[in-house]
């Protein structure tokens, strides 16, 4: 089994890596021939570098019920990988003169909101980079934690409400004192993104991301009402009973969720790479370490983790001997990965529905290693 294989170093990827060989095609075919066996994986791979798409290919199943088979078109709820849009997003609106990342975030609170909730210290840079000492599910009361959090996900909040609910839970820490990693802070941002530009969320992302990148596959979708063609159903397996249960309702609303295929997250992995939607200032704000004088056993941005081939840093860490950044996700019964090694030399993007039945890091590591042997 590829969990097997252990850990490994590579070197600096010196030439940007260019199409594999049969050979190298055959071996990423026995890999996941094994892993789709062994660790029941569904979804789609793809490898690329700056130049093109090297490697794409689909296993499994995209919804079990009607037993329709995988695409490599096939979109996924990418879960916490929405924080890298979610980020940008909040950049962009720091260069259209919308806020200042050091300003404390009540200084844009609407009417309705309570501001006594949350410390006036807290500012932008801190949401984005999880200093803020905000709360994460962790921190609700204990009978909205059962089942995943499912009734809690099923709350179905205003805007408002949302963000006073965020305000009441208890602090974890001082704002700027402490990492805690917190989906309500990037919940936070998305919330606030609406009310300054008066659009829901959705249709900035299509105006400020997705148009001019030519994303055609990615959405932030509101309703589980929709029919959403080309969508992979979400799964988690019962070992036990040895069956495949279907996602469970929730509220899509809730954090504004993004849905993409592996295509468009390629050409964001490029775009983050490259800065391509930000000025200067933005772009060195986004590919930095904000977290060097704060711990030195992590490494955060905004909306990614950078490694710079040197440091062992805890979070996504695949043990390489180049720079890369990285972010993933996980919910009901998705999960999502994207790398981009060495200023785009490769780029791998992950995504399945098969729930929690990979490593995904394990995987991707193993991956890696099979294209640079």
């Amino acid at each position: 089994m590829y969990l097997l294989m252990g850990l490994f170093l590579i070197g600096c990827l010196e030439n940007n890596i260019t199409s594999p060989d049969k050979d190298t095609v055959s071996a990423l075919d026995s890999l996941m021939h094994e892993v789709v066996e062994n660790q029941k994986f569904s979804g789609v791979i793809l490898l690329g570098n700056r130049e093109k798409i090297i490697f794409k290919k689909a296993w499994g199943t995209a919804n079990r019920d009607w037993n329709i088979p995988m695409s490599t078109e096939n979109q996924f709820d990418i879960a916490s990988l929405n924080k890298s849009f979610i980020a940008v997003l909040v950049l962009l609106a720091e260069q259209d003169g919308k806020w200042k990342l050091q300003e404390p975030v009540t200084k844009y609170f609407s009417e309705g909101i309570d501001k006594g909730k949350f410390s006036e210290k807290i500012t932008f840079h801190h949401l984005l980079t999880h200093t803020s000492g905000l709360a994460d599910y962790s921190g609700v009361p204990n009978d909205l934690k059962l089942n995943n959090y499912q009734k809690f996900k099923r709350l179905n909040f205003t805007n408002k409400d949302y963000i006073n609910y965020i305000g009441q839970l208890k602090p974890l820490s001082d704002p700027g004192t402490e990492f805690h990693y917190s989906n309500f802070g990037y919940h936070l941002l998305a919330l606030m993104l609406e009310d300054v530009y008066q659009e829901s969320f959705n249709q900035l992302l299509q105006r400020k991301i997705c148009r001019p990148l030519d994303l055609k596959n990615t959405v932030s979708y509101r309703s589980n009402t929709e029919v959403k063609k080309g969508l992979a159903t979400g799964y988690s397996y019962h070992a036990e009973k040895g069956v495949w249960n279907s996602n469970q309702f929730i509220d899509l609303s809730l954090g504004r969720r993004i849905f993409s295929n592996a295509d468009d997250l390629f050409t964001w992995a490029k775009a983050l790479d490259l800065g391509t939607l930000l000025n200067e200032e933005m772009k060195q704000s986004m590919q930095r370490n904000h977290l060097e004088d704060l711990n030195p056993k992590l490494s955060y941005s905004y909306g990614l983790v950078i490694h710079d081939g040197i440091s062992d840093f805890a979070m996504g860490n695949l043990k390489l001997k180049a720079p890369y950044f990285i972010h993933g996700g996980k919910t009901e019964g998705y999960k999502s990965l994207m790398i981009n090694i060495s200023g785009s030399d490769l780029i791998l993007i992950l995504l399945t529905n098969s729930g929690d039945q990979i490593d995904e890091l394990r995987l991707a590591e193993s991956i890696i290693k099979t294209i640079k042997t």
